[in-house]
């Protein structure tokens, strides 16, 4: 199978360094020192284990993904728009497109540029870091949870899964795939905008009892959204997320990756989404507003 990477970071490259290991022909696309350093070495991902030297085609052009039969779509948040239309004008109509990204908006953006029929979507569990340009360290057992945004589509996210199982990709198929991705939002909201303010791992705030009740009630203002867009979690959800999350003690979040290299924020897709959400029903949700604004003014900082 020939598959298209559409975003080369911490997930996209992972998942499609695997892929090519398995044999499968990937196409990479990625752009700056990154493209430039993984043209020159390949891309190389290294886990506790072992290493792997991927040399495969690099690329900062679409023209390549015009033939594949599978396009990942891993861009941060903020470049969905963009790639999405590119993406709708470089391939055919009916290639499958399955969206790898944080949050749950970046759905309603694609539906807007690809055929709902052949548009897919991951919750995506992956303690990964680009560490350098073309270096991709991955640690514990990464997950996906693959669903399609039409519900008839049970069958054809079933293949997805079994193309990922092959590979060596723990992977299950939902039929609610938009109740995973929400699960997968609350615990994003609950560690990336702390841990990307104050500079810590997911284990530090858990360690940390301060950090760690700031955490929580972040968690739980976001199940209250939750609850009002009809994703309904109980409470056992808490322990839940934070036990689950010490597998992740030494995880840097995707968040506090971008702040550290310099990178924009995905504090829209995250913490300004809650925010609109509760703008709209009258509800305050001051822990993420907080953390919202504190947020905003690193990147102000940052882009002076």
């Amino acid at each position: 199978m020939k598959i298209g990477i559409a975003g080369t970071g911490a997930v996209g490259g992972y998942i499609g360094g695997i892929l090519a290991l398995a044999n499968h022909e990937v196409v990479f696309l990625s752009r700056g020192t990154n493209l430039l350093r993984m043209q020159e070495r390949g891309l190389k991902i290294k886990n506790p284990v072992n290493e792997e030297i991927i040399y495969k085609a690099f690329t900062h052009s679409l023209d390549t993904f015009s033939d594949v039969d599978l396009i990942i779509l891993s861009v941060k948040s903020n470049d969905t728009l963009i790639m999405a239309k590119q993406l709708s004008h470089n391939i055919s109509s009916s290639t499958p497109v399955l969206l790898m990204q944080n949050g749950v908006s970046n759905e309603d953006i694609a539906l807007k540029y690809f055929d709902p029929t052949r548009l897919y979507t991951a919750a995506v569990y992956l303690t990964s870091r680009m560490t350098e340009p073309g270096i991709i360290e991955v640690s514990g057992k990464p997950r996906l949870t693959i669903g399609s945004l039409n519900s008839g589509n049970i069958e054809e996210a079933k293949s997805l899964t079994h193309l990922f199982n092959e590979a060596g990709i723990q992977s299950k198929t939902s039929s609610n795939i938009m109740q995973a991705k929400w699960k997968k939002l609350l615990w994003n909201v609950t560690f990336n905008p702390l841990s990307a303010y104050a500079g810590v791992t997911v284990g530090q705030i858990i360690n940390q009892q301060e950090l760690r009740e700031i955490a929580e009630r972040a968690l739980v203002e976001g199940m209250q959204i939750a609850s009002h867009k009809g994703f309904y979690f109980q409470d056992e959800l808490i322990n839940q997320i934070f036990v689950g999350a010490r597998k992740a003690d030494n995880h840097y979040t995707s968040m506090l990756q971008d702040r550290l290299n310099g990178k924009q924020l995905e504090i829209e897709s995250i913490c300004g989404y809650f925010l609109k959400e509760a703008t709209k029903r009258g509800i305050s949700i001051p822990v993420i507003q907080s953390l919202y604004n504190h947020l905003a003014t690193l990147k102000k900082e940052a882009f002076r």
